[in-house]
């Protein structure tokens, strides 16, 4: 292409005159297909015309020679390389969004939901007296939440719960939780059964908020109740729910006897009311409930 010095101008000299197609083609999209100007668009290719225009007198200067070829071929493969693999990263970023969306839209849809519960065996779960309960203790939505105190994925189910206590939702909520901090277990039931409801939310926010070394200063805090065999009763029973319904991983769901299907949230029982209420109902005409 020339000398060193004026292989750069050269190099936009070229890909200016490369340039000059799309501008004319965009003039005349904008003038005679759409008929409607995009003065944005117009900006951009008066300055695309305007370069090649300043940039044309080099261009009658150009020598070539092999070395400065093959830099420009190498400087437009790269480019078209660059745009390409731009161009499937969005295309495969769109098709991700797609599906998804998609997912959504089977998911909210409440049929989908209703067969996925109907089509699993129910579960009779009891409660005692040492049940952990939250809530409406007449809710139609009753909710038994298997959950371990050293869980980041229960810490947020658990926030998700705290906020649907806090909303006064129809809801019940049965906490079974396993966990080998004995004065933190103690302190819960005791407050359970004292009706120190508020204070063992509180107590729970604190913990799963806590990394692990806080968690032991929390713990020291505590007062251990005079029922020193209740938290071993307690984590045996337990143990022997978790076993007995089949409860492999924390957090796990069950709403009015059903397992919550993995594919949802515990929150998302806020949009599914009526599924849950009507397999309630199904329930009671049948005779199921005792």
């Amino acid at each position: 292409l020339q000398s060193p010095q004026g292989e750069g101008l050269s190099l936009l000299a070229i890909l200016a005159a490369l340039s000059v197609p799309y501008p004319i083609f965009s003039i005349y999209y904008q003038g005679f297909v759409l008929k409607k100007w995009c003065p944005m668009c117009l900006g951009v290719q008066l300055i695309l015309i305007t370069e090649f225009i300043l940039l044309l007198p080099q261009l009658s200067r150009l020598t070539f020679s092999f070395d400065s070829v093959t830099r420009l071929l190498l400087s437009l493969l790269v480019t078209a390389i660059v745009y390409t693999l731009f161009i499937l990263f969005r295309k495969e970023q769109m098709s991700g969004e797609m599906y998804y969306y998609k997912y959504l839209g089977f998911k909210k849809n409440p049929g989908i939901l209703r067969v996925l519960l109907m089509n699993q065996p129910r579960h009779e779960i009891p409660l005692s007296e040492n049940s952990l309960l939250f809530g409406n203790r007449d809710a139609s939505i009753r909710i038994t939440a298997f959950l371990s105190l050293h869980c980041s994925h229960c810490a947020r189910a658990f926030e998700k719960i705290r906020d649907m206590l806090k909303d006064k939702e129809d809801i019940l909520i049965n906490l079974i939780m396993i966990t080998s901090d004995k004065k933190m277990l103690a302190t819960l039931y005791t407050n359970n059964q004292h009706g120190k409801e508020a204070e063992s939310i509180k107590l729970l926010e604190q913990w799963f908020n806590a990394d692990p070394y806080s968690r032991t200063k929390i713990t020291e805090g505590l007062c251990i109740p005079e029922d020193s065999d209740l938290p071993g009763a307690i984590n045996e029973e337990n143990k022997r729910l978790f076993k007995e319904y089949n409860v492999m991983g924390t957090p796990t769901f069950f709403i009015n006897r059903y397992k919550l299907p993995a594919q949802y949230e515990i929150d998302d029982i806020r949009y599914f009311r009526d599924v849950f209420k009507e397999t309630e109902e199904i329930m009671l005409n049948t005779g199921d409930v005792n």
